[in-house]
């Protein structure tokens, strides 16, 4: 076998495995009466314990109600807390639920927008925590404009306090984003507008850092036309002062989108998005009897991969059906995002392979997918799911229960008690791996390590059942960290190597006795200059200028394998 065919062998066999689980995923459900119908559902661990709680906005009550998590799954009766005016007439297109922490305190807070029917003004009102799972009376901020869309809280000026950013619009202008600065105390100051698009307003949205300039951005979708042709995605760019620039208008690779969801499904640091959308129907009613024709583009399910410049690409369309709701978690354990969502009349789990492909299968679960979130809930290392649902004795003004689904997948997970440590050269570091146990699987796992040049790993058992762990050990040759002396500075020489060179060839091709000598001493320099700076950048030799050894990272991975279901973590090494 040639050499470069050996060094490309050895590669591929040192590259990490990341096979997705094909084991079938599975929920259990238990839904939780609630006090009032509601309108939407959020997480935060809300008493500290580091454990997902729940909290959900209920306008017709005008309350935001907190269930606190068990740590099995289950959670705890919901306590109401005042805050808004109750409003009969139910929700508008401005009514929102977010969680934050608002005043600094490390403390998770809770605000919810809404706005008047008939003017369109709009509020937001913000309820401290207290840490303990309980909140403050509300602290109210009015907007004095015509207020459509919530779409979230991201600190975008800088200043470390929780911001706003809005669509909406005053008399006479054109719907457009509008900030509202935090002032750290759970109140807001009005900020800037950037001009938006036209059309219907807002079908999704995203905040995020979409550039990759270190500063937030708003994205969201949005239909065009009376019969919702044109669907168009539109970024807002931001300045990182609490300003953005006027909407920029995207190609979409999905013919509409009416819901979107967001994870990072090729690992390369960028959001991607996945974009849902149902067939419309236009609906004529008269005496009782409605009469519906389809309009719009049909129902479809589309992933779009971020490019890192606030643009989208494919692959685009992965099926056509009416798809309604989506919620991205990992459901396999594997480390990939994965997402589910509501089809038709039932749940489809796409799981991811961390490269940006999918494979289906059907799960088991409730078919809706109401404002629906995705947390471990009782803490087995499987995400599970958490949706607004109505119960047996619901009255049509809303979702009435929340809907706990816990994931019950068996599977094995792979955790390392330490993630990072930092050895000097020839040193040797100890990582000790648990393996867990998922809902009952007790089958062997075999393991495996893998580790970059000048790292040797040892796992001190081949084989283990869930439940119990094993130890990894490390070490390192003399030469894994670079010395680093007097004379790096003067790496540029390196770039005199080869004209230098070249004339010494030639002197020696010429054929007179002086310049052949001439050449000879040249030669020589070349020898010299290279042993030198040889030596200063790291060549075998002790450092000799003093300076300090330069750190080098490496990447350890532990691989899991049990049948046809695999998984991996990876742990650092710093050696200096």
């Amino acid at each position: 076998m040639s050499s470069w065919k050996k060094l490309i062998f050895s590669m591929m066999v040192s590259l990490p495995l990341s096979l997705p689980s094909t084991g079938q995923i599975t929920f259990a459900s238990r839904q939780y009466a609630l006090n009032n119908p509601v309108i939407q559902i959020a997480t935060g661990d809300f008493n500290g314990d580091g454990k997902p709680d729940v909290a959900v906005f209920s306008v017709l009550g005008g309350t935001v109600s907190i269930l606190l998590n068990n740590g099995d799954g289950s959670v705890a009766s919901p306590r109401d807390f005042p805050a808004i005016t109750p409003d009969a007439n139910g929700s508008t297109t401005f009514s929102a639920l977010a969680v934050a922490d608002f005043n600094g305190d490390k403390n998770l807070d809770v605000i919810v927008a809404h706005s008047d029917h008939g003017t369109g003004i709009g509020f937001v009102e913000v309820l401290l925590g207290n840490g303990d799972g309980t909140l403050r009376l509300p602290i109210a901020t009015p907007l004095n404009f015509y207020a459509t869309y919530f779409f979230g809280v991201g600190d975008f000026n800088g200043d470390k306090k929780q911001d706003l950013a809005v669509y909406g619009a005053d008399p006479n202008t054109q719907l457009s984003l509008i900030t509202l600065l935090g002032n750290g105390d759970g109140t807001f100051t009005r900020g800037s507008m950037a001009q938006g698009g036209t059309g219907f307003g807002p079908t999704g949205s995203l905040i995020a850092d979409l550039n990759h300039d270190g500063k937030l951005d708003v994205l969201f979708s949005t239909q065009f036309g009376v019969n919702g042709e044109n669907n168009d995605l539109l970024i807002f760019l931001g300045r990182g002062d609490g300003t953005f620039r006027s909407a920029m208008q995207l190609t979409s690779q999905a013919p509409a989108t009416y819901a979107l969801a967001s994870g990072d499904f090729n690992h390369d640091g960028i959001p991607d998005l996945v974009s849902c959308s149902y067939q419309a129907q236009d609906c004529t009613c008269e005496f009782g009897v409605c009469h519906c024709r389809p309009f719009g583009p049909p129902g479809s399910l589309a992933v779009m991969l971020g490019k890192g410049d606030g643009t989208f690409g494919g692959p685009g369309v992965l099926a056509s059906a009416d798809f309604r709701n989506s919620v991205v978690g990992d459901f396999d354990a594997d480390g990939n995002p994965d997402f589910i969502v509501e089809v038709n009349s039932g749940l489809t789990v796409y799981l991811g392979d961390g490269r940006g492909g999918f494979s289906t299968q059907a799960t088991s679960s409730s078919s809706r997918l109401m404002n629906a979130k995705a947390a471990d809930f009782n803490g087995d290392g499987l995400d599970d799911l958490i949706a607004l649902n109505f119960t047996s004795s619901s009255t049509n003004q809303g979702p009435d229960a929340v809907e706990v689904s816990l994931n019950t997948t068996p599977g094995f997970s792979l955790q390392a008690s330490s993630s990072s440590q930092q050895i000097q050269p020839s040193g040797s570091a100890t990582y000790t791996i648990n393996v867990g146990q998922q809902n009952g699987f007790s089958n062997p796992v075999a393991l495996g390590c893998s580790a970059p040049a000048g790292v040797h790993c040892s796992l001190s058992s081949a084989s283990v059942r869930p439940g119990n762990s094993i130890t990894m050990m490390v070490t390192t040759t003399a030469n894994s960290a670079s010395a680093v002396s007097i004379l790096a500075p003067f790496k540029f020489l390196y770039a005199f190597y080869m004209p230098l060179g070249g004339l010494v060839s030639i002197g020696f091709a010429a054929r007179g006795r002086k310049t052949r000598r001439i050449s000879s001493v040249m030669l020589g320099g070349v020898i010299f200059a290279g042993l030198t700076l040889q030596v200063a950048c790291g060549g075998g030799s002790p450092n000799m200028g003093g300076g300090s050894p330069q750190a080098r990272n490496y990447a350890i991975t532990v691989t899991g394998t049990s049948g046809t279901t695999q998984h991996s973590t990876t742990v650092n090494l710093t050696v200096q």
